[in-house]
């Protein structure tokens, strides 16, 4: 006994407590009796975010308090939610709101029931075939101060729709008045028109378009005029289509910068471009990639974009000129392929696909600093959330995330508290937290409504000072006595 009291004593005083850290996954939000991912969820102020759920008052969209959890129905199902049959219903965040949009109803809500007002039916859309899934026709919004720009397709009508049967349009609403106006109908179908970038706070915006014999390239959309302004074209426009819609466009110091697809003689010609500042154009680059494919540093000064170059895929960087571009690498396979890029903190994270010398499909990624250093994982995928690199093993099925990586001190430290095989669908930042939302498989073999289970998460750093287990030690120290 007076050993084990020695023993205690000793542990007491010299004993430096350590300090573990691990990143736990707390959940804030499940979705009770939402078993179909219904449009997710957005932020409308620092306080509340929306989605749909089905929640104490019924099934519909919900505003919900993120510290305390409190709800308001904010809108009811009957106007055309079914939670059997929902595919996507978009969220859109605003300012200090969020659009709902409900396949092609839209509404504008502040995040409680009587701010929450019906702009427009854009009409519902179906794609038929044996699917039969429900989409909405407003496929891009933009704000710009108190105004929002959008992009109204044209799909399939359903029956039953509303009289607002048009061709595929571009329009303006106004936020405080909830009214809308038709700045341009592409009454030929040829999707020719793209919202890229919002100009400045006045309320205008960057498109492109193809306006037949005024011109191709850049347009200025503004409260000021109901008719496109040319902003800056290209030469030779004539004859030749202009498609970016599946490249990308994003801003930095020195302009924006965007992937252009040409039709040239029936091929595709793809290439980077730059509008400064003062708003002229300059060819940057050839054979750039895809939406997902380009980012930018988190001070705005450099563009990282993928390149085709010899039957080969290549990250670049640029500092605003043709002259700046600076290869950052090169992919080693020849079939290798850049799937992704983003930016957390500090770092470049890009994502690779590649077959291996057996055939098989793998994944890895890359992590750039900005101070030059280049670190590879294999075997992983990643994502960035905020300002923190979150990794999933590519190797596990079905895939998820599992992991924070610090690019710092290469150490990639395990989340508590998250499932195998939850994935990473969309998240939302606010000023002291980020929520994630989540999803898990659990029947595929179920009814598509039965196959899947959401939920909102915090993903918190913890701190935790602990000492070894003085009962463990006392056991020990009983077991060595016996054993002598």
């Amino acid at each position: 006994m007076k050993r084990k009291f020695l023993l205690l004593v000793a542990l007491l005083i010299h004993s430096i407590p350590a300090l573990a850290e691990y990143y736990s996954a707390k959940t804030s939000f499940d979705y009770p009796g939402n078993k179909v991912y219904a449009g997710g969820f957005v932020k409308v102020n620092d306080s509340k975010f929306i989605t749909y759920m089905h929640g104490p008052e019924g099934k519909g969209v919900y505003a919900v308090d993120r510290k305390s959890g409190a709800t308001e129905l904010v809108m009811s199902d009957n106007i055309n939610f079914n939670a059997s049959e929902v595919w996507d219903s978009y969220f859109y965040s605003l300012d200090n709101g969020a659009l709902i949009d409900v396949y092609g109803k839209l509404y504008l809500t502040d995040g409680t029931r009587l701010g929450t007002r019906f702009i427009a039916d854009f009409g519902a859309t179906n794609t038929g075939g044996s699917l039969g899934y429900d989409f909405s026709r407003i496929t891009q919004v933009t704000q710009a101060g108190r105004f929002v720009y959008i992009y109204q397709t044209h799909i399939h009508y359903r029956v039953g729709e509303s009289t607002d049967q048009e061709a595929p349009a571009l329009w303006r609403i106004d936020l405080e008045t909830a009214t809308r106006t038709k700045l341009q109908s592409d009454e030929s179908y040829l999707f020719n028109t793209t919202i890229i970038d919002q100009n400045d706070q006045e309320g205008s915006v960057i498109i492109f378009s193809d306006q037949g014999g005024e011109g191709v390239g850049l347009w200025r959309a503004s409260p000021e005029n109901n008719n496109l302004a040319p902003l800056a074209l290209f030469e030779g426009g004539e004859g030749r289509g202009l498609n970016v819609r599946s490249q990308w466009s994003v801003r930095t110091h020195a302009g924006l910068f965007f992937c252009r697809a040409e039709n040239v003689d029936g091929y595709s010609q793809y290439s980077v471009w730059r509008l400064s500042n003062s708003n002229t154009l300059t060819r940057i680059a050839e054979n750039c990639g895809d939406f997902d494919q380009a980012a930018v540093s988190k001070d705005l000064k450099h563009l990282f974009f993928m390149l085709e170059v010899n039957e080969r895929e290549e990250l670049w960087q640029n500092s605003g000129t043709a002259l700046s571009n600076r290869l950052v690498k090169r992919l080693p396979q020849p079939d290798a392929t850049f799937t992704d890029l983003c930016v957390a903190g500090d770092t470049i994270v890009a994502v690779i696909a590649f077959k291996d010398s057996y055939g098989d499909y793998q994944q890895g990624v890359y992590l750039f600093g900005e101070n030059g250093s280049e670190q590879y994982i294999r075997n992983s995928y990643a994502d960035c959330v905020a300002d923190e690199v979150v990794l999933g093993d590519a190797l596990r099925y079905p895939r998820g995330i599992d992991s924070v990586f610090d690019p710092k001190t290469s150490e990639r430290v395990y989340v508590k508290g998250i499932h195998a095989g939850e994935r990473l669908l969309a998240y939302q930042t606010f000023s002291d937290d980020v929520l994630w939302l989540i999803r898990r498989s659990v029947n595929e073999s179920g009814p598509y409504e039965n196959r899947y289970r959401d939920r909102l998460i915090h993903l918190k750093l913890k701190n935790v000072t602990f000492l070894p287990s003085i009962l463990d030690l006392l056991n020990d120290d009983d077991r060595d006595r016996k054993d002598q």
